[in-house]
């Protein structure tokens, strides 16, 4: 990567890294200070000093990530912001996919429930959906993140299904111990699921960034596996809360899992931001602002299982349809609002990773503040 992009401001004008395509991009950054340079070839974002947020203020982008670092800079100016419309979402190809996905999920619950038989092929169709469903949700970082930027995508996407594989069997082994070990009920269990599932969800990656190199170390990378690590989790979960055979559990499962199991990737991928950047930052995988990441993505799924257990272990049955369907409204009706309460908080953390070329497309909530997560104090922007 050329030197020469390292120690210049970029002024943004109408219209400039838009984030349509990574050759437009390219030719955007070869735009410094409003002059054309010789055309450069860069992976993603070349190293320079951007206006994220404030105007006057400029951040330094090392080409990966933001390094904490602000400066003055009275030519430095945002992107403006682009208008949003209300329901925009409904022409977002993530949005469409999840639908999908629920409705091949619901399908294949009503089938389970009307046949009589122990031919469980219907749960293919269930887990079909759940994947459509939870990795199509998956897309809506995309235009946010550039994740499609990363070199060593393929890599990283297998890692992350690899991730959440063996989170869901760590999980799943341990859950199974406290009972007879510690004599907890399920219904007690369930307030301590986050500290078991975010660690279990988080150990691959974790070994990853202290083993193998540079190549999951950039900060969108690591969220990029954990989101992909709780997906797979969330799918596999869900294909097992909907197997049980209580009465229209098939259906009613089917119907609200879809929407429950995003929280899973939301979760985790709060901590990751964290923990990723600071790593990225400090060069020390462990750091008191990814503790507190983890904590905080910890209590959030414990509190979301412990109130949904209800303090109660009894086998759950649903009887007439008019319970059914007041079950799937309520579930869903929950779900959804926990899963956008999730997605706020998981925004006001990951928007510390949105790339320049990002910025114009996304709203100001989308753009960095530029925290000092991971920053040693005698080198924080904050200090001086």
């Amino acid at each position: 990567m050329p030197r020469q992009w390292v120690a210049k401001s970029v002024s943004f004008s109408q219209g400039e890294l838009t984030g349509a395509s990574p050759r437009r991009r390219e030719s955007s950054l070869n735009e410094i200070n409003g002059h054309a340079t010789s055309p450069v070839r860069v992976e993603a974002v070349a190293p320079a000093w951007y206006s994220p947020t404030r105007p006057g203020v400029a951040g330094e982008w090392d080409g990966r990530a933001w390094t904490g670092a602000t400066r003055p800079d009275p030519h430095a100016v945002p992107p403006p912001v682009p208008t949003r419309r209300l329901f925009g979402f409904l022409s977002q190809t993530w949005f469409w996919l999840f639908i999908l996905g629920w409705l091949i999920t619901v399908c294949g619950g009503i089938i389970g429930t009307i046949q009589s038989s122990e031919n469980k092929w219907w749960l293919v169709l269930v887990a079909f959906g759940l994947i459509i469903s939870i990795y199509g949700f998956l897309l809506i970082f995309e235009r946010h993140l550039h994740f499609s930027d990363l070199p060593n995508l393929r890599s990283i996407a297998i890692a992350g299904v690899i991730s959440g594989l063996v989170g869901f069997g760590i999980s799943a082994v341990v859950q199974s111990w406290l009972e007879p070990l510690a004599k907890m009920p399920l219904s007690d269990q369930m307030w301590l699921t986050g500290l078991v599932e975010e660690s279990a969800k988080l150990l691959v990656p974790l070994l990853l960034w202290k083993i193998a190199g540079d190549r999951f170390r950039d900060p969108r990378a690591g969220m990029l596996m954990v989101l992909i690590s709780g997906a797979t989790l969330g799918i596999i979960e869900g294909v097992f809360y909907i197997l049980p055979s209580g009465e229209h559990v098939h259906l009613v499962m089917s119907g609200i899992r879809p929407l429950t199991e995003i929280a899973h990737p939301l979760f985790t991928a709060i901590a990751a931001a964290i923990i990723w950047l600071a790593a990225y930052r400090s060069t020390h995988l462990f750091t008191i602002a990814g503790l507190g990441g983890w904590a905080l993505a910890a209590a959030l799924h414990s509190l979301q299982d412990g109130v949904g257990a209800g303090g109660s272990d009894a086998p759950v049955d649903y009887g007439p349809m008019g319970e059914v369907i007041q079950t799937l409204l309520l579930g869903n009706a929950l779900s959804a609002l926990y899963a956008v309460g999730l997605f706020l908080v998981l925004r006001h953390f990951a928007r510390e990773l949105t790339p320049p070329t990002a910025l114009a497309a996304n709203s100001a909530h989308w753009r960095p503040q530029i925290k000092q997560w991971g920053v040693p104090r005698n080198q924080r922007s904050d200090q001086k």
